[in-house]
């Protein structure tokens, strides 16, 4: 059994112990200060589905957080979690927990536009691929930083493959985008850290 718990200032999805599938959705949290998400749940399935939160005004924006005790996959290229603000205020972050996590043409990102900061993002897994274009990063276009990238991925962390064509990815286009780990800032906004920690790469 699983619940769907949605409030004004944040989203809870929970399925313990079973499996949660969002497709062909937008789960939208933007605001004048993005609200959160928390996920838990047996197993993830994103298949051309965003979950995002924009902050577009004077309040800081919140985070998205995914535990799930079994596999995350994230799939397709309009598929994402996203965090980012439009604003002088600060981004949230992205926290991620699984014993396996699998993106194929998909996004983890934040960002930031104008003066705010974008938030971090931050992923405990045993094994984590990326597949055909698939990203995980954080750009700002302004005067705002970008956000740490920490992955503690403690048995193999893969990237391969591009997705072919144009792409409009972390505030630029790509074309034939590979499949990256990144942060970007154009602008005088500082580019973050990224931090990897894991057995295989």
């Amino acid at each position: 059994r699983g619940e769907v718990i949605p409030s004004d200032q944040e989203l809870t999805l929970q399925g313990p112990g079973g499996k949660i599938a969002v497709e062909n959705t937008l789960v939208e949290l933007s605001g004048n200060g993005g609200g959160a998400a928390f996920i838990r749940a047996g197993q993830l399935v994103l298949d051309n589905a965003i979950i995002r939160s924009n902050t577009f005004g004077n309040q800081d924006g919140q985070d998205i957080s995914l535990k799930v005790t079994e596999s995350a996959y994230l799939s397709g290229v309009n598929s994402e979690f996203s965090v980012s603000t439009v604003s002088y205020k600060n981004a949230g972050g992205i926290f991620v927990e699984t014993p396996y996590l699998e993106m194929t043409n998909a996004l983890i990102h934040t960002g930031a536009t104008l003066a705010g900061a974008a938030g971090p993002i931050e992923i405990r897994a045993n094994q984590v691929s990326l597949k055909d274009g698939a990203m995980i990063g954080s750009a700002v276009v302004g005067t705002g930083d970008t956000g740490d990238l920490t992955l503690n991925v403690t048995e193999r962390l893969s990237l391969s493959g591009f997705y072919p064509g144009w792409r409009f990815s972390h505030g630029y286009p790509t074309v034939n985008g590979n499949s990256a780990i990144l942060t970007s800032s154009i602008g005088t906004g500082s580019v973050g850290n990224i931090w990897i920690y894991t057995k295989e790469l």
